[in-house]
Parts: structure tokens; sequence; C-alpha cells
């Protein structure tokens, strides 16, 4: 039986709310907007998001959970000065590891796809807090 790969890109027009811990709150709530306002004639841009499996993906292929995880685990979070600086070396470490060509060849994919069927000329890139979500799953 062949594997299914993992599903590192979902459109807007494919989840809402209920999808939070797959894609973020925010993504959830673009899929959402567009789903409810498109069929009441509301101009929505269509989109996609990149889904909190990817980023997963993309720390253990780049065995940066073993730095990530417990680094936040022993921040005092009212030391602001510290939370600044692990932020800015953990998003030093995320940027700099190569992306897994699975994740890269499915985000171009659906940018392609994206390209070719919105009539919208600019597109919507939303961050969310993985790591928030991650801890309310």
């Amino acid at each position: 039986m062949a594997q299914l790969s993992a599903q590192y890109t979902l459109p807007f027009s494919a989840i809402g709310l209920a999808d939070i811990a797959r894609v973020g709150g925010k993504n959830a709530s673009l899929g959402e907007l567009l789903c409810s306002l498109t069929p009441l004639g509301v101009r929505v841009p269509d989109g996609f998001a990149v889904t909190a499996a990817a980023f997963s993906a993309h720390l253990r292929a780049a065995e940066l959970e073993e730095q990530i995880f417990p680094a936040l685990e022993r921040l005092d979070v009212r030391d602001v000065a510290a939370l600044a600086r692990e932020g800015q070396r953990i998003r030093e470490l995320i940027r700099s590891a190569p992306l897994p060509a699975a994740i890269s060849e499915q985000v171009r994919a659906a940018y392609r796809d994206l390209s070719r069927h919105s009539p919208w000329r600019a597109g919507r890139c939303a961050s969310s807090s993985i790591l928030q979500e991650r801890k309310k799953s």
C-alpha cells in the first residue's frame, strides 16, 4: 500500500475555525472568513495555509526541537530582555535551517495553483503562533 505524504498546505477554502490546531488561529479565521462571506457575494481573496505539521516537520528535520523546547521551558517570562534574546536566537535557528524538500515543493505548488486560479494580483502571508497553538492541544 502506498504511503500518503503529509499535507503541508491547505487552501483557505478547505479550512475553518475547527482547524485551529492544524493551521493556527489566523489561518483558520481567514478560511472561515472566505467560506462564510464568499457565498454572500463578498469578494474575499483566496490563499493557503502552511500547516503546523509542516512547521513540526521542519523542526524535526533540522533537529531543532531539542534546542528550542528545553530553552523555552527554562525561560522566566517576567524577564523581558531574556525573552527577546531567546526569541531572536530561536527565530535565527528556524530561519537558517534548510526547509525539507517535501514542504518546499508543496508550498510552491500551492502558490502556483493560487496564482493560476486567483483573480487577485496580491497575496497574503499570515504567520501563526504554532508554539501557542501547540500548548493548547
